[in-house]
Protein backbone atom coordinates (compact mmCIF):
# COMPACT_ATOMS: atom_id res chain seq x y z
CA UNK A 1 0.00 0.00 0.00
CA UNK A 2 1.64 3.12 -1.03
CA UNK A 3 2.49 6.20 1.42
CA UNK A 4 -0.33 8.88 2.05
CA UNK A 5 0.41 11.86 0.06
CA UNK A 6 2.14 14.34 2.30
CA UNK A 7 1.89 18.68 2.08
CA UNK A 8 5.25 18.96 1.25
CA UNK A 9 5.03 16.58 -1.87
CA UNK A 10 1.75 18.29 -2.78
CA UNK A 11 3.52 21.61 -2.27
CA UNK A 12 6.19 20.57 -4.73
CA UNK A 13 3.94 18.82 -7.25
CA UNK A 14 2.20 22.02 -7.73
CA UNK A 15 5.40 24.75 -7.51
CA UNK A 16 3.34 25.99 -4.37
CA UNK A 17 4.86 27.34 -0.75
CA UNK A 18 4.31 24.79 1.72
CA UNK A 19 3.94 27.76 4.45
CA UNK A 20 1.20 29.21 2.67
CA UNK A 21 -0.91 26.50 2.12
CA UNK A 22 -0.46 26.17 5.91
CA UNK A 23 -1.77 29.52 6.49
CA UNK A 24 -4.77 28.52 4.40
CA UNK A 25 -5.11 25.59 6.60
CA UNK A 26 -3.65 22.67 5.09
CA UNK A 27 -2.38 19.93 6.64
CA UNK A 28 -1.11 15.93 6.62
CA UNK A 29 -2.48 13.38 8.13
CA UNK A 30 -2.23 9.06 7.68
CA UNK A 31 -4.86 9.30 5.18
CA UNK A 32 -3.12 12.42 3.00
CA UNK A 33 -3.61 16.14 2.72
CA UNK A 34 -6.68 17.75 4.61
CA UNK A 35 -8.35 20.74 2.81
CA UNK A 36 -10.45 22.13 5.69
CA UNK A 37 -13.91 23.62 3.81
CA UNK A 38 -14.30 27.03 5.93
CA UNK A 39 -17.81 29.12 5.46
CA UNK A 40 -17.56 33.30 5.26
CA UNK A 41 -17.42 33.51 8.93
CA UNK A 42 -14.35 31.21 9.55
CA UNK A 43 -16.23 27.75 10.77
CA UNK A 44 -15.31 24.68 9.26
CA UNK A 45 -18.09 23.32 7.19
CA UNK A 46 -16.18 20.30 5.51
CA UNK A 47 -13.12 18.23 4.72
CA UNK A 48 -11.45 17.18 2.00
CA UNK A 49 -8.45 14.59 1.67
CA UNK A 50 -6.23 14.85 -1.39
CA UNK A 51 -5.16 10.87 -1.53
CA UNK A 52 -1.76 9.78 -3.01
CA UNK A 53 -4.10 8.24 -6.50
CA UNK A 54 -2.72 6.19 -7.96
CA UNK A 55 -5.59 3.58 -9.34
CA UNK A 56 -7.73 4.70 -6.65
CA UNK A 57 -9.94 7.67 -5.87
CA UNK A 58 -7.41 11.09 -5.74
CA UNK A 59 -10.19 12.99 -2.94
CA UNK A 60 -12.25 11.84 -0.19
CA UNK A 61 -14.82 13.70 1.85
CA UNK A 62 -15.19 13.53 5.62
CA UNK A 63 -18.38 11.90 6.20
CA UNK A 64 -21.21 14.67 6.83
CA UNK A 65 -19.36 17.16 4.92
CA UNK A 66 -21.26 20.54 3.61
CA UNK A 67 -19.02 21.07 0.48
CA UNK A 68 -19.38 24.70 -0.72
CA UNK A 69 -17.39 26.61 -2.82
CA UNK A 70 -13.50 27.03 -1.52
CA UNK A 71 -12.01 30.23 -0.22
CA UNK A 72 -15.04 31.22 1.12
CA UNK A 73 -13.53 32.68 4.19
CA UNK A 74 -10.29 34.63 2.98
CA UNK A 75 -10.62 38.36 3.15
CA UNK A 76 -9.68 39.10 -0.39
CA UNK A 77 -12.45 37.03 -1.70
CA UNK A 78 -14.96 38.48 0.27
CA UNK A 79 -13.47 42.08 -0.78
CA UNK A 80 -13.33 40.96 -4.40
CA UNK A 81 -15.44 43.52 -7.06
CA UNK A 82 -14.98 40.16 -9.03
CA UNK A 83 -14.27 36.36 -9.00
CA UNK A 84 -12.56 33.57 -10.62
CA UNK A 85 -14.52 30.54 -10.57
CA UNK A 86 -12.13 26.78 -11.25
CA UNK A 87 -12.40 23.69 -10.51
CA UNK A 88 -11.27 22.25 -7.01
CA UNK A 89 -8.60 23.39 -4.54
CA UNK A 90 -4.96 22.84 -6.51
CA UNK A 91 -6.21 25.81 -9.44
CA UNK A 92 -7.15 28.21 -6.44
CA UNK A 93 -4.20 27.44 -4.43
CA UNK A 94 -2.59 28.73 -8.01
CA UNK A 95 -4.52 31.97 -7.91
CA UNK A 96 -4.52 32.93 -4.57
CA UNK A 97 -0.38 32.45 -4.64
CA UNK A 98 -0.74 34.99 -7.98
CA UNK A 99 -2.91 37.45 -5.61
CA UNK A 100 -5.89 36.85 -7.72
CA UNK A 101 -9.16 36.20 -6.05
CA UNK A 102 -11.22 32.77 -6.86
CA UNK A 103 -13.40 30.19 -5.34
CA UNK A 104 -12.47 26.63 -6.04
CA UNK A 105 -15.90 24.67 -7.06
CA UNK A 106 -15.71 20.79 -6.05
CA UNK A 107 -16.77 19.24 -9.14
CA UNK A 108 -17.45 19.93 -12.46
CA UNK A 109 -21.74 19.68 -12.35
CA UNK A 110 -21.68 20.62 -8.22
CA UNK A 111 -22.46 23.70 -8.29
CA UNK A 112 -25.63 24.67 -6.27
CA UNK A 113 -27.98 27.39 -6.72
CA UNK A 114 -27.74 28.76 -2.63
CA UNK A 115 -24.35 29.47 -3.47
CA UNK A 116 -24.87 32.70 -5.82
CA UNK A 117 -25.60 34.29 -3.07
CA UNK A 118 -21.82 34.33 -1.46
CA UNK A 119 -20.86 35.82 -5.41
CA UNK A 120 -23.54 39.27 -4.06
CA UNK A 121 -24.05 39.60 -8.08
CA UNK A 122 -20.51 40.54 -8.74
CA UNK A 123 -19.09 39.68 -12.06
CA UNK A 124 -17.48 36.00 -12.36
CA UNK A 125 -14.60 34.51 -14.68
CA UNK A 126 -15.32 30.69 -15.28
CA UNK A 127 -12.24 28.76 -16.00
CA UNK A 128 -12.88 26.37 -18.91
CA UNK A 129 -10.60 23.06 -18.62
CA UNK A 130 -10.29 21.54 -21.78
CA UNK A 131 -11.86 18.76 -21.67
CA UNK A 132 -15.68 17.17 -21.63
CA UNK A 133 -15.84 18.21 -17.77
CA UNK A 134 -14.96 21.83 -18.28
CA UNK A 135 -18.00 22.12 -20.79
CA UNK A 136 -20.05 20.62 -18.41
CA UNK A 137 -18.23 22.79 -15.56
CA UNK A 138 -19.35 26.21 -17.53
CA UNK A 139 -22.74 25.13 -18.66
CA UNK A 140 -23.63 23.91 -15.50
CA UNK A 141 -22.43 26.69 -13.24
CA UNK A 142 -24.13 29.19 -15.45
CA UNK A 143 -27.62 27.49 -15.16
CA UNK A 144 -27.68 27.36 -11.63
CA UNK A 145 -26.23 31.40 -11.78
CA UNK A 146 -29.26 31.87 -13.53
CA UNK A 147 -32.08 29.85 -11.75
CA UNK A 148 -31.14 31.22 -8.16
CA UNK A 149 -31.76 34.97 -9.53
CA UNK A 150 -27.74 35.93 -10.03
CA UNK A 151 -27.84 39.39 -12.76
CA UNK A 152 -23.78 39.67 -12.65
CA UNK A 153 -21.76 39.31 -15.74
CA UNK A 154 -20.00 35.72 -16.53
CA UNK A 155 -17.26 35.70 -18.52
CA UNK A 156 -15.16 32.61 -19.93
CA UNK A 157 -11.25 31.84 -19.93
CA UNK A 158 -9.11 28.73 -20.44
CA UNK A 159 -5.70 28.40 -19.27
CA UNK A 160 -5.38 25.88 -22.58
CA UNK A 161 -5.87 29.38 -24.63
CA UNK A 162 -2.34 30.47 -23.33
CA UNK A 163 -0.59 26.87 -23.72
CA UNK A 164 -2.39 24.30 -25.43
CA UNK A 165 -0.49 22.11 -22.91
CA UNK A 166 -1.89 23.42 -20.10
CA UNK A 167 -5.39 22.37 -18.74
CA UNK A 168 -5.73 23.79 -15.82
CA UNK A 169 -4.12 27.00 -14.17
CA UNK A 170 -2.15 24.91 -12.04
CA UNK A 171 -0.73 23.84 -14.90
CA UNK A 172 -0.26 26.93 -16.18
CA UNK A 173 1.37 28.38 -13.20
CA UNK A 174 3.65 25.23 -12.89
CA UNK A 175 5.09 25.76 -16.25
CA UNK A 176 5.46 29.33 -16.78
CA UNK A 177 6.31 30.53 -12.47
CA UNK A 178 4.29 33.45 -11.27
CA UNK A 179 5.20 36.55 -13.22
CA UNK A 180 4.44 34.83 -16.77
CA UNK A 181 1.32 33.19 -15.56
CA UNK A 182 0.01 35.68 -13.52
CA UNK A 183 0.60 38.26 -16.74
CA UNK A 184 -1.12 35.99 -18.91
CA UNK A 185 -4.13 35.40 -17.12
CA UNK A 186 -3.96 39.38 -16.29
CA UNK A 187 -4.60 39.09 -20.50
CA UNK A 188 -7.57 36.43 -20.52
CA UNK A 189 -9.72 38.08 -18.25
CA UNK A 190 -9.29 41.84 -19.92
CA UNK A 191 -11.17 40.16 -22.47
CA UNK A 192 -14.44 39.69 -21.13
CA UNK A 193 -15.14 36.86 -23.22
CA UNK A 194 -19.06 35.81 -22.45
CA UNK A 195 -19.69 32.70 -21.31
CA UNK A 196 -23.47 32.73 -22.84
CA UNK A 197 -24.61 33.16 -25.85
CA UNK A 198 -25.57 36.73 -26.95
CA UNK A 199 -28.65 37.56 -26.27
CA UNK A 200 -29.74 38.21 -29.93
CA UNK A 201 -28.94 34.78 -30.97
CA UNK A 202 -31.07 31.87 -31.87
CA UNK A 203 -30.42 29.06 -28.84
CA UNK A 204 -29.98 25.99 -30.26
CA UNK A 205 -32.55 23.53 -29.34
CA UNK A 206 -31.15 20.71 -26.25
CA UNK A 207 -34.01 18.78 -27.52
CA UNK A 208 -32.73 16.12 -29.77
CA UNK A 209 -36.26 14.83 -31.24
CA UNK A 210 -36.64 12.60 -34.36
CA UNK A 211 -39.52 11.78 -36.39
CA UNK A 212 -41.60 8.56 -35.47
CA UNK A 213 -41.30 8.30 -39.27
CA UNK A 214 -37.89 7.75 -39.41
CA UNK A 215 -38.08 4.59 -37.29
CA UNK A 216 -39.97 2.45 -40.18
CA UNK A 217 -37.48 -0.11 -41.85
CA UNK A 218 -34.51 1.38 -39.61
CA UNK A 219 -32.61 -1.39 -38.01
CA UNK A 220 -31.35 0.15 -35.14
CA UNK A 221 -28.21 -1.11 -32.74
CA UNK A 222 -29.44 -3.28 -29.13
CA UNK A 223 -28.21 -2.71 -25.58
CA UNK A 224 -25.13 -5.05 -25.26
CA UNK A 225 -25.26 -7.54 -23.27
CA UNK A 226 -22.98 -7.95 -20.51
CA UNK A 227 -24.61 -11.45 -19.41
CA UNK A 228 -26.66 -12.91 -22.21
CA UNK A 229 -30.41 -12.48 -20.93
CA UNK A 230 -29.32 -11.12 -17.43
CA UNK A 231 -27.52 -8.18 -17.59
CA UNK A 232 -27.35 -4.99 -20.48
CA UNK A 233 -25.01 -1.92 -20.75
CA UNK A 234 -26.77 0.66 -18.31
CA UNK A 235 -27.56 0.91 -14.32
CA UNK A 236 -28.09 -2.20 -12.96
CA UNK A 237 -29.37 -3.35 -9.47
CA UNK A 238 -28.38 -6.41 -7.66
CA UNK A 239 -30.44 -6.53 -4.44
CA UNK A 240 -30.50 -9.43 -1.61
CA UNK A 241 -30.38 -9.83 2.21
CA UNK A 242 -27.33 -9.23 3.87
CA UNK A 243 -24.68 -12.16 4.08
CA UNK A 244 -26.87 -14.05 1.48
CA UNK A 245 -23.43 -13.92 -0.56
CA UNK A 246 -23.95 -10.64 -2.85
CA UNK A 247 -20.27 -9.57 -2.87
CA UNK A 248 -19.52 -13.74 -3.76
CA UNK A 249 -21.89 -13.50 -6.72
CA UNK A 250 -21.04 -10.15 -8.37
CA UNK A 251 -16.86 -11.37 -7.59
CA UNK A 252 -17.54 -14.16 -9.21
CA UNK A 253 -19.55 -12.32 -12.33
CA UNK A 254 -16.48 -10.04 -12.56
CA UNK A 255 -14.22 -12.81 -13.13
CA UNK A 256 -16.23 -14.11 -15.84
CA UNK A 257 -16.78 -10.69 -17.44
CA UNK A 258 -12.81 -10.40 -17.45
CA UNK A 259 -11.85 -13.55 -18.95
CA UNK A 260 -14.94 -14.03 -21.45
CA UNK A 261 -16.52 -17.03 -19.72
CA UNK A 262 -19.93 -18.34 -19.37
CA UNK A 263 -21.94 -17.93 -15.98
CA UNK A 264 -25.01 -20.09 -15.43
CA UNK A 265 -24.08 -21.08 -18.45
CA UNK A 266 -25.10 -17.50 -19.90
CA UNK A 267 -22.31 -16.01 -22.59
CA UNK A 268 -20.58 -13.31 -21.36
CA UNK A 269 -19.03 -9.73 -23.33
CA UNK A 270 -15.42 -10.08 -22.45
CA UNK A 271 -13.89 -6.73 -21.42
CA UNK A 272 -11.83 -5.34 -18.64
CA UNK A 273 -14.45 -5.00 -15.18
CA UNK A 274 -14.26 -2.47 -12.35
CA UNK A 275 -14.92 -3.53 -9.20
CA UNK A 276 -15.45 -0.62 -6.12
CA UNK A 277 -15.29 -3.07 -3.36
CA UNK A 278 -15.97 -0.50 -0.64
CA UNK A 279 -16.93 -2.27 2.02
CA UNK A 280 -13.79 -5.07 2.02
CA UNK A 281 -9.94 -4.70 1.80
CA UNK A 282 -7.05 -6.29 0.25
CA UNK A 283 -6.93 -9.51 2.49
CA UNK A 284 -10.66 -10.53 1.81
CA UNK A 285 -10.85 -10.44 -2.04
CA UNK A 286 -7.04 -11.80 -2.23
CA UNK A 287 -9.13 -15.23 -0.04
CA UNK A 288 -12.17 -15.04 -2.02
CA UNK A 289 -10.35 -15.00 -5.06
CA UNK A 290 -8.43 -18.13 -4.31
CA UNK A 291 -11.89 -19.67 -3.39
CA UNK A 292 -13.25 -18.93 -6.79
CA UNK A 293 -10.24 -19.72 -8.64
CA UNK A 294 -7.44 -21.94 -8.10
CA UNK A 295 -4.26 -19.56 -9.61
CA UNK A 296 -3.78 -16.43 -10.31
CA UNK A 297 -7.38 -14.22 -11.07
CA UNK A 298 -8.17 -13.31 -14.85
CA UNK A 299 -6.33 -10.49 -16.83
CA UNK A 300 -8.42 -7.35 -16.60
CA UNK A 301 -9.96 -7.24 -13.44
CA UNK A 302 -9.21 -4.10 -11.63
CA UNK A 303 -10.41 -3.50 -7.50
CA UNK A 304 -10.39 -0.29 -5.46
CA UNK A 305 -11.80 0.02 -1.96
CA UNK A 306 -12.26 3.75 -2.11
CA UNK A 307 -14.48 6.04 -3.89
CA UNK A 308 -15.90 9.53 -4.10
CA UNK A 309 -19.48 10.13 -3.75
CA UNK A 310 -22.08 10.66 -6.44
CA UNK A 311 -21.91 14.89 -6.80
CA UNK A 312 -18.67 14.64 -5.07
CA UNK A 313 -16.35 13.51 -8.39
CA UNK A 314 -17.81 9.86 -8.42
CA UNK A 315 -18.65 10.30 -12.42
CA UNK A 316 -15.42 12.35 -13.03
CA UNK A 317 -13.43 9.66 -11.71
CA UNK A 318 -15.62 7.12 -13.78
CA UNK A 319 -15.00 8.79 -16.51
CA UNK A 320 -11.38 9.40 -16.49
CA UNK A 321 -11.15 5.53 -15.83
CA UNK A 322 -13.26 4.98 -19.30
CA UNK A 323 -10.73 7.42 -20.91
CA UNK A 324 -7.90 5.47 -19.76
CA UNK A 325 -9.76 1.51 -20.39
CA UNK A 326 -12.17 2.22 -23.05
CA UNK A 327 -12.40 -1.74 -23.25
CA UNK A 328 -14.23 -1.73 -19.70
CA UNK A 329 -17.36 -3.44 -20.15
CA UNK A 330 -18.69 -3.90 -16.37
CA UNK A 331 -18.29 -1.65 -13.31
CA UNK A 332 -19.35 -2.78 -10.36
CA UNK A 333 -20.21 -0.81 -7.18
CA UNK A 334 -20.16 -2.59 -3.88
CA UNK A 335 -22.18 -1.14 -2.39
CA UNK A 336 -24.72 1.27 -3.55
CA UNK A 337 -24.70 3.27 -0.17
CA UNK A 338 -21.02 3.78 -0.33
CA UNK A 339 -21.65 6.25 -3.03
CA UNK A 340 -25.04 7.89 -2.84
CA UNK A 341 -25.18 11.24 -2.94
CA UNK A 342 -27.18 14.15 -0.69
CA UNK A 343 -30.35 14.63 -1.77
CA UNK A 344 -31.41 18.39 -2.93
CA UNK A 345 -33.72 20.61 -0.79
CA UNK A 346 -37.36 20.22 -1.09
CA UNK A 347 -36.98 16.49 -2.84
CA UNK A 348 -38.74 13.48 -1.45
CA UNK A 349 -37.27 9.86 -1.62
CA UNK A 350 -38.97 9.31 -5.05
CA UNK A 351 -37.31 12.39 -6.63
CA UNK A 352 -34.03 12.55 -4.57
CA UNK A 353 -33.35 8.10 -6.12
CA UNK A 354 -34.77 9.24 -9.71
CA UNK A 355 -31.91 12.33 -9.84
CA UNK A 356 -28.97 10.87 -8.35
CA UNK A 357 -29.29 7.20 -10.24
CA UNK A 358 -30.18 9.15 -13.18
CA UNK A 359 -27.07 10.48 -13.73
CA UNK A 360 -25.13 7.40 -13.01
CA UNK A 361 -27.49 5.58 -15.75
CA UNK A 362 -26.57 8.24 -18.57
CA UNK A 363 -22.92 8.24 -18.33
CA UNK A 364 -23.66 4.10 -18.19
CA UNK A 365 -25.90 4.19 -21.43
CA UNK A 366 -23.80 6.88 -23.27
CA UNK A 367 -20.65 4.92 -22.83
CA UNK A 368 -21.67 1.71 -23.75
CA UNK A 369 -20.96 0.07 -20.45
CA UNK A 370 -22.89 -1.70 -17.47
CA UNK A 371 -22.76 -0.15 -14.11
CA UNK A 372 -23.95 -2.41 -11.84
CA UNK A 373 -25.14 -1.42 -7.92
CA UNK A 374 -24.81 -4.24 -4.99
CA UNK A 375 -27.61 -3.51 -2.37
CA UNK A 376 -29.83 -4.31 0.39
CA UNK A 377 -33.43 -6.24 0.77
CA UNK A 378 -35.95 -4.92 3.28
CA UNK A 379 -37.24 -7.84 5.04
CA UNK A 380 -40.92 -9.45 4.56
CA UNK A 381 -43.64 -7.75 6.69
CA UNK A 382 -45.42 -9.59 8.71
CA UNK A 383 -44.22 -12.92 6.52
CA UNK A 384 -45.74 -11.98 3.57
CA UNK A 385 -43.04 -12.06 0.79
CA UNK A 386 -45.17 -10.17 -2.06
CA UNK A 387 -43.47 -9.04 -4.92
CA UNK A 388 -39.96 -9.72 -4.65
CA UNK A 389 -39.14 -6.18 -6.46
CA UNK A 390 -40.66 -4.22 -3.93
CA UNK A 391 -38.33 -5.44 -1.31
CA UNK A 392 -35.26 -3.53 -2.55
CA UNK A 393 -34.10 -1.23 -0.18
CA UNK A 394 -35.05 2.16 -0.63
CA UNK A 395 -37.92 4.66 -3.43
CA UNK A 396 -39.77 2.42 -5.84
CA UNK A 397 -37.54 5.72 -7.77
CA UNK A 398 -34.18 3.22 -7.97
CA UNK A 399 -35.57 0.04 -9.52
CA UNK A 400 -37.21 2.27 -12.07
CA UNK A 401 -34.57 4.11 -13.26
CA UNK A 402 -32.35 0.79 -13.43
CA UNK A 403 -32.45 -0.85 -16.98
CA UNK A 404 -32.13 -4.23 -15.43
CA UNK A 405 -33.04 -5.31 -11.78
CA UNK A 406 -31.52 -8.77 -10.10
CA UNK A 407 -32.85 -9.64 -6.82
CA UNK A 408 -31.05 -12.37 -4.52
CA UNK A 409 -33.44 -13.83 -2.52
CA UNK A 410 -33.37 -16.90 -0.23
CA UNK A 411 -32.89 -17.82 3.61
CA UNK A 412 -30.01 -16.88 4.72
CA UNK A 413 -28.97 -19.57 7.17
CA UNK A 414 -30.21 -21.77 3.35
CA UNK A 415 -27.49 -22.89 0.73
CA UNK A 416 -30.28 -21.92 -2.14
CA UNK A 417 -31.50 -18.86 -2.99
CA UNK A 418 -33.26 -17.70 -6.35
CA UNK A 419 -32.04 -15.37 -8.46
CA UNK A 420 -35.10 -13.17 -9.99
CA UNK A 421 -34.41 -11.16 -13.52
CA UNK A 422 -35.66 -8.06 -15.12
CA UNK A 423 -35.10 -5.45 -16.96
CA UNK A 424 -36.25 -3.19 -20.19
CA UNK A 425 -34.36 -5.12 -22.35
CA UNK A 426 -34.37 -9.03 -21.02
CA UNK A 427 -37.16 -11.13 -20.71
CA UNK A 428 -38.05 -11.94 -16.64
CA UNK A 429 -36.41 -15.29 -15.62
CA UNK A 430 -36.51 -16.96 -11.96
CA UNK A 431 -33.14 -18.74 -11.34
CA UNK A 432 -32.56 -21.91 -8.77
CA UNK A 433 -29.12 -20.95 -7.23
CA UNK A 434 -26.97 -23.13 -4.83
CA UNK A 435 -23.86 -21.78 -2.90
CA UNK A 436 -21.38 -23.61 -1.12
CA UNK A 437 -17.98 -22.97 -0.03
CA UNK A 438 -18.14 -19.09 -1.67
CA UNK A 439 -19.41 -20.91 -5.10
CA UNK A 440 -22.49 -19.91 -6.63
CA UNK A 441 -24.04 -22.77 -9.06
CA UNK A 442 -27.24 -22.97 -11.19
CA UNK A 443 -29.58 -25.38 -9.78
CA UNK A 444 -32.41 -24.42 -12.69
CA UNK A 445 -32.98 -22.49 -15.56
CA UNK A 446 -36.91 -22.93 -14.01
CA UNK A 447 -36.43 -21.37 -10.59
CA UNK A 448 -40.29 -21.41 -9.67
CA UNK A 449 -40.52 -25.18 -10.80
CA UNK A 450 -37.50 -26.05 -8.77
CA UNK A 451 -39.49 -24.12 -5.62
CA UNK A 452 -42.06 -26.63 -6.02
CA UNK A 453 -40.34 -29.83 -6.12
CA UNK A 454 -38.24 -28.86 -3.13
CA UNK A 455 -41.27 -28.45 -1.30
CA UNK A 456 -42.79 -31.13 -2.42
CA UNK A 457 -39.97 -33.12 -1.58
CA UNK A 458 -39.90 -31.95 2.26
CA UNK A 459 -43.93 -32.60 2.15
CA UNK A 460 -44.80 -34.37 4.89
CA UNK A 461 -48.48 -34.99 3.46
CA UNK A 462 -46.82 -36.12 0.41
CA UNK A 463 -44.65 -38.40 1.85
CA UNK A 464 -47.91 -40.08 4.32
CA UNK A 465 -49.67 -40.30 0.78
CA UNK A 466 -46.92 -42.33 -1.11
CA UNK A 467 -46.67 -44.68 2.16
CA UNK A 468 -50.35 -44.89 2.12
CA UNK A 469 -50.47 -46.16 -1.71
CA UNK A 470 -47.26 -48.15 -1.61
CA UNK A 471 -49.65 -51.45 -1.43
CA UNK A 472 -52.77 -50.58 -3.20
CA UNK A 473 -53.75 -49.45 -6.68
CA UNK A 474 -56.61 -47.54 -5.22
CA UNK A 475 -57.94 -46.16 -2.18
CA UNK A 476 -61.24 -44.29 -1.32
CA UNK A 477 -62.88 -42.64 1.89
CA UNK A 478 -64.11 -38.85 2.96
CA UNK A 479 -61.65 -36.74 4.10
CA UNK A 480 -62.07 -37.53 7.95
CA UNK A 481 -61.16 -40.74 6.89
CA UNK A 482 -58.20 -39.76 5.11
CA UNK A 483 -57.50 -37.57 8.03
CA UNK A 484 -57.29 -40.59 9.65
CA UNK A 485 -55.52 -42.95 8.23
CA UNK A 486 -52.44 -40.27 7.48
CA UNK A 487 -52.63 -39.29 10.76
CA UNK A 488 -51.60 -43.01 11.24
CA UNK A 489 -49.52 -43.58 8.63
CA UNK A 490 -47.05 -40.44 9.78
CA UNK A 491 -47.36 -41.27 13.52
CA UNK A 492 -49.07 -37.99 13.61
CA UNK A 493 -46.49 -35.98 11.62
CA UNK A 494 -49.83 -34.88 9.39
CA UNK A 495 -52.61 -33.75 10.89
CA UNK A 496 -54.74 -31.98 8.98
CA UNK A 497 -58.32 -30.72 9.77
CA UNK A 498 -61.16 -32.73 7.19
CA UNK A 499 -61.93 -28.99 6.25
CA UNK A 500 -58.49 -28.01 4.96
CA UNK A 501 -58.49 -31.95 3.24
CA UNK A 502 -59.19 -31.01 -0.22
CA UNK A 503 -57.26 -27.36 -0.36
CA UNK A 504 -53.74 -29.12 0.84
CA UNK A 505 -54.53 -31.89 -1.55
CA UNK A 506 -55.10 -29.63 -4.65
CA UNK A 507 -51.25 -27.40 -3.84
CA UNK A 508 -49.32 -30.92 -4.33
CA UNK A 509 -52.07 -33.16 -6.88
CA UNK A 510 -49.68 -32.18 -9.87
CA UNK A 511 -46.63 -32.99 -8.71
CA UNK A 512 -48.45 -36.32 -6.93
CA UNK A 513 -48.98 -37.30 -10.07
CA UNK A 514 -45.87 -36.77 -12.12
CA UNK A 515 -43.63 -37.90 -9.83
CA UNK A 516 -45.01 -40.36 -8.03
CA UNK A 517 -47.99 -41.66 -10.53
CA UNK A 518 -50.60 -40.93 -7.43
CA UNK A 519 -54.07 -39.55 -9.03
CA UNK A 520 -56.05 -37.31 -6.93
CA UNK A 521 -60.07 -37.10 -7.71
CA UNK A 522 -63.04 -36.21 -6.43
CA UNK A 523 -66.11 -38.19 -6.45
CA UNK A 524 -69.86 -38.16 -5.05
CA UNK A 525 -71.00 -41.25 -3.43
CA UNK A 526 -75.02 -40.78 -2.60
CA UNK A 527 -74.54 -37.37 -0.68
CA UNK A 528 -71.02 -37.60 0.45
CA UNK A 529 -68.03 -35.99 -1.02
CA UNK A 530 -65.56 -38.71 -1.56
CA UNK A 531 -61.29 -38.27 -2.39
CA UNK A 532 -60.23 -41.16 -4.36
CA UNK A 533 -56.36 -41.96 -4.64
CA UNK A 534 -55.66 -43.46 -7.68
CA UNK A 535 -52.07 -45.56 -8.91
CA UNK A 536 -51.90 -44.34 -12.16
CA UNK A 537 -48.44 -44.19 -15.06
CA UNK A 538 -46.27 -41.21 -14.31
CA UNK A 539 -46.31 -38.15 -16.21
CA UNK A 540 -43.08 -37.69 -18.13
CA UNK A 541 -40.80 -35.17 -15.62
CA UNK A 542 -39.80 -32.40 -17.88
CA UNK A 543 -36.19 -31.31 -17.29
CA UNK A 544 -35.41 -28.27 -15.75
Amino acid sequence: MSEPLTLAQYAQQKGLKEDMLREWGLYGDARGVCIPYLDESGQRRALRWRLQGGEGPRFLWQPGAQPMPYGLWLAFNQQAKGLILCEGESDAHALWHMGLPGLGIPGAASFKTEWAACLRDRPVWLHVENDAGGQVFVQRTVQRLRQAGYSGRICRFAASDVDAACKDISDLYLKLGHPRALEALRTALARHAPAEAAQDEKPACALEAYEALSLYGAILPRPLMVLDNVLTAGLALLAGAPKKGKSWLALALGMAVAEGQPLFGRATRPGHVLYLDLESRQYRVQERLSVLRKGPPPQGLFIAHRAPRLGEGLLEELDSWMKQHPQTALIIVDTLARVKGAGAGGENAYEADTRIWGTLQHFALDRGVCVLLVHHLRKSVGGREGDVYERVSGSTGLTGVCDCVLVLDGKRQKPEAMLYVDGRDIPPAQLALGFEEGRWQLLSEDGRAWQQNAAYDQSPLASALRHLMAAQDQWEGTASDLTRRLRETSNGAVDIHPRAMFDQLDKIAGLLHERDGVRVRRVRVGNDRVIRLECVPRTPLVAT
